[in-house]
């Protein structure tokens, strides 16, 4: 059955009514507002933030932080663990609703679809997933902070005063987001009003807009291919060696979770079961607690957010405040089920050589025979996967040497250049935020790239004679096994997709 909690995030993510700003991000702008009036920030009826004032942002983020320590300190934070443990599946359950994943389609689920089509809007528009988003950190945000606090209060909390810190915590992860875009932009300004908006000035909108609307293209005409016969081959690889995969955290929650939807269990029972159930030794164990445990240990409150490794959506098992038992959820172990797939396909989890391996050769190596018959058609002398740190030759120039790339995936010698590539497969960003964490791993890519350029032209005749051909200049690439990048050049070095890299080849002329 539908409850309370389930309408009251109903009503946060896809709002009721529009013009009233009941949706959470509406909520959590009031919150930032309020904290500035009393900050007296507000005394002309606006306040604008640039570059040259954004230290303001993290003085209001101070304010907002204490009162939500205020509510730690004076409610019982198991009780708050449980009821961010309901709504954590509650949200679970929205998001199969909101996508249509019929797999889980049970009645509650197909309650909340007739729902959502009630509102007759298209519930997939980016803005109804940030706020699903935003709600999804919040929540992980008050669990880490539950694991932080110490309180001995026997007073157990509201679902109204829980609501209340979930709007906090969305409004200081909204402030993060602000000093985020304002840094990254030194030309952008935005205006906290009175009145009850925070708006960027109309040139930063703009570009703030199209940005989103690229994200949005890259969302619609990328296909991660978490479930293709290669996906499949890692997976199974995958269970041989560590023992579970997706299926398998099915399998515990139809054990465990019957009658219910949620359940707090005996450490030592559901350790217990969980192996006797898999089938698991002590390591496969171990490794099941380090992925599939939420563990916030020695964590930082900004790696928290969107971070795949610890949070209830995707590493659902946790350990209540007085460390004896397991709590988990019907619908979080579901959703957790789809994340685990990525995790392991993008190797956001550790995994043993022989898997990373296999990883890169199926998902990405194997587009790599083809690119080099296609160049053979245009350029004489042409390689992939060429290992510097096996090759006799210049493996002494790399021993205990990191930071460079040891291996090269794509080359060809273009007149008297020589170019190489290194080929990524990378997560399809799912907002701004995730956008610039791409961009970050593009540099770091860049960084690595140079210093390999640097090292064979200190080294040319070791290297041109490890390759079998002479060159004159190094031109360094990243190719991308999918067009999910903004950014076409770091510096120097090229940043290219698969497809717009076959179109160059397919335009080339034969050369001699």
């Amino acid at each position: 059955m539908i409850n309370r909690l389930d309408e009251k995030l109903i009503e946060n993510v896809i709002n009721y009514n529009e013009t009233e700003r009941s949706n959470v991000d509406g909520m959590a702008c009031r919150v930032i507002i309020s904290s500035m009036e009393k900050m007296s920030l507000l005394t002309l009826g606006y306040f604008s933030i640039s570059k040259m004032n954004l230290y303001i942002l993290d003085e209001v983020k101070k304010k907002i932080e204490q009162k939500i320590k205020d509510y730690f300190l004076n409610y019982n934070l198991i009780s708050i663990q449980k009821l961010c443990l309901k709504c954590a599946s509650s949200l679970s359950k929205l998001s199969f609703s909101m996508y249509r994943i019929d797999n889980y389609a049970d009645t509650d689920i197909m309650q909340i679809f007739d729902i959502l089509d009630s509102f007759g809007k298209n519930i997939r528009e980016n803005f109804y997933q940030e706020r699903m988003a935003f709600l999804k950190e919040a929540m992980d945000l008050i669990y880490f902070e539950t694991e932080e606090y110490k309180n001995v209060s026997s007073t157990n909390i509201t679902l109204d005063t829980f609501f209340k810190i979930l709007y906090l915590e969305v409004s200081i992860i909204l402030l993060v987001q602000f000093k985020f875009a304002i840094s990254k932009n030194p030309e952008m300004c935005m205006v906290i009003d009175k009145s009850g908006s925070i708006r960027f000035e109309e040139k930063t909108a703009n570009n703030l807009y199209k940005e989103s609307k690229k994200l949005e293209e890259i969302k619609l005409r990328e296909n991660e291919n978490l479930y293709d016969s290669d996906a499949n081959k890692v997976i199974k690889e995958f269970k041989k060696y560590y023992g579970f995969d997706n299926d398998s955290l099915k399998l515990i929650s139809n054990f465990f979770l019957t009658e219910k939807n949620e359940i707090q269990i005996s450490r030592k029972i559901f350790k217990n079961k969980v192996m006797s159930l898999l089938n698991l030794d002590d390591r496969q164990w171990k490794y099941f607690e380090k992925t599939m445990f939420f563990n916030s240990k020695n964590g930082e409150w900004e790696k928290m957010i969107k971070n795949v490794n610890c949070s209830l959506f995707s590493t659902p098992f946790v350990i209540t405040k007085d460390k004896t038992k397991v709590g988990f959820t019907k619908y979080t172990i579901a959703e957790s089920a789809m994340y685990l797939r990525r995790r392991i396909v993008y190797k956001d989890i550790n995994l043993n050589r022989h898997i990373s391996n296999l990883i890169k050769k199926l998902r990405n190596e194997k587009k790599l025979p083809n690119l080099k018959k296609k160049l053979l058609c245009k350029y004489k002398n042409v390689g992939i996967n060429k290992d510097f740190g096996e090759d006799v030759k210049t493996k002494e120039i790399f021993h205990n040497i990191r930071n460079v790339p040891h291996e090269i995936d794509l080359y060809y010698k273009d007149n008297e250049n020589l170019k190489i590539f290194d080929l990524k497969d990378y997560h399809i960003p799912f907002s701004l935020i995730d956008l610039n964490k791409l961009e970050k791993k593009l540099k770091k890519e860049t960084t690595k790239l140079k210093n390999l350029v640097s090292k064979m032209n200190k080294n040319k005749t070791l290297f041109e004679t490890s390759l079998g051909f002479s060159f004159k200049n190094i031109e360094v690439g990243i190719l991308l096994t999918r067009d999910i990048s903004n950014m076409k050049k770091v510096g120097k070095v090229e940043v290219i997709s698969l497809s717009e890299f076959r179109e160059t080849i397919n335009s080339t002329r034969v050369k001699n």
